[in-house]
């Protein structure tokens, strides 16, 4: 990180109270470092402690939130973290790292990107989220076909589209 770095979170994401995009990024890069990875599991066992900033950011009654919710909680908060570079566009500070065949961990971008094991496995995991996402618009084309012809054939080039980064993914 820079001196002109700054952090958000992403548009969308209801920001814990009292609990700024940057105390979050050097938190969770607090824990990545502490515990060797940065995994939901550790951003809950670390903001356990009522003094870390991110305690701020999850549900500690256990009759309303169980663990499972505070490790969505940790994984909304990790994705959600963006990094602002001066000219430059933002991006997310962590991305996930590993292949499905591993446990999920977060690193820096930067990071993923500056490896290349880490930048293939994370190509093939966007492969898989673009087969996803071509599912899911061939799903809405087969029922435009029958009930909305013109949003059929918007669906058709977002296909179309997919299908060509999926090639280029290789």
């Amino acid at each position: 990180m820079t001196q002109m770095t700054s952090f958000r979170y992403q548009e969308g994401f209801h920001a814990p109270r009292g609990l700024s995009a940057e105390t979050a990024a050097i938190a969770l890069d607090d824990v990545r470092k502490s515990c060797g990875v940065l995994t939901a599991e550790n951003v809950v066992n670390a903001a356990r402690a009522k003094e870390n900033p991110l305690h701020k950011a999850f549900e500690w009654n256990d009759n309303t939130a169980a663990e499972k919710y505070r490790l969505q909680q940790a994984n909304q908060l990790i994705r959600c973290v963006v990094i602002i570079e001066q000219n430059e566009e933002p991006y997310r500070y962590f991305t996930l790292a590993g292949d499905k065949t591993t446990k999920a961990t977060y690193l820096p971008t930067s990071m993923v990107i500056s490896r290349p094991d880490l930048l293939q496995d994370g190509l093939l995991r966007l492969k898989r989220e673009l087969a996803g996402s071509l599912r899911s618009v061939e799903e809405l084309m087969r029922v435009a076909i029958k009930n909305n012809p013109s949003a059929a054939k918007k669906l058709a080039a977002v296909k179309k589209t997919l299908e060509r980064a999926n090639d280029l993914l290789g």
